[in-house]
């Protein structure tokens, strides 16, 4: 019998690793660095995350492009917040979680954004990349040599 994996897309695995974050806070105390009441600053880092993604999902619907990092992408997005970064969806999923870090506030946490956001690059960022740069060649090739990966 073959057992199937289902995909983990982005938006879950963000989902995941802020529990695992506040399951490691839980269960790991560490030093604190980020003290209340400055830990609350984390919700603004969540709320700009939340408009970067609705933002860029924005973009997408306007082009006709589905959000889908499996899907075949109709159009290069270069314009709003893809002309400061070429993944800001994945910026704002990360955005999100050093959001979450900040109002636990230890060090236990800490890990897990850059974890992610290594996994995302090699996992969907470099796949995503290469089908870009496949189907439309030079259009990408010029967004990318003006645009950043990340920031």
């Amino acid at each position: 019998m073959q057992v199937t994996v289902p995909r983990m897309f982005p938006p879950l695995l963000t989902l995941l690793c802020a529990g695992l974050m506040v399951a490691v806070h839980a269960l790991l105390p560490l030093a604190r660095v980020v003290p209340a009441p400055l830990n609350q600053s984390g919700w603004a880092l969540i709320a700009a995350a939340v408009l970067i993604n609705l933002s860029a999902a924005r973009t997408f619907r306007r082009r006709g492009t589905p959000i889908s990092p499996v899907a075949a992408p109709q159009t290069v997005a270069t314009d709003g917040v893809y002309g400061i970064s070429r993944n800001p969806m994945y910026m704002g999923m990360l955005l999100a979680l050093i959001g979450v870090a900040v109002l636990l506030g230890s060090l236990a946490p800490l890990p897990v954004p850059a974890l992610f956001a290594w996994y995302v690059d090699r996992r969907f960022i470099a796949r995503e990349e290469a089908v870009l740069a496949q189907r439309f060649g030079g259009d990408y090739a010029d967004y990318r040599s003006r645009v950043r990966r990340w920031l």
